[in-house]
């Protein structure tokens, strides 16, 4: 039982430090263009959540899509991903 506590412990320790980086974020970005932000959210994004991909779609003056894949040779993700980002926007 001790041992399940400190493993939820350690766990919550973790998220709490990942959300206090991800919170100080916008004062790194500082002078940032929004392609670097989008890039450098992306990676961090990659690391905290490990995930197998992250893809951000700027909806901006200059659209422009940021993919990041940890397998980057699957294209059916890839695909995937791309074919989400091309329909609608949601916002419910």
């Amino acid at each position: 039982m001790q041992e399940a506590a400190t493993r939820e412990t350690q766990t919550l320790r973790r998220a709490l430090r990942d959300v206090l980086a991800l919170s100080a974020m916008p004062s790194v970005w500082s002078g940032y263009d929004t392609a670097q932000i989008a890039n450098n959210l992306a990676d961090v994004l990659m690391r905290l959540l490990a995930c197998d991909a992250v893809y951000l779609t700027l909806r901006s003056q200059h659209a422009e899509d940021v993919l990041r894949m940890r397998e980057p040779a699957d294209g059916e993700l890839e695909h995937c991903l791309r074919e989400l980002a091309a329909g609608p926007l949601r916002t419910e």
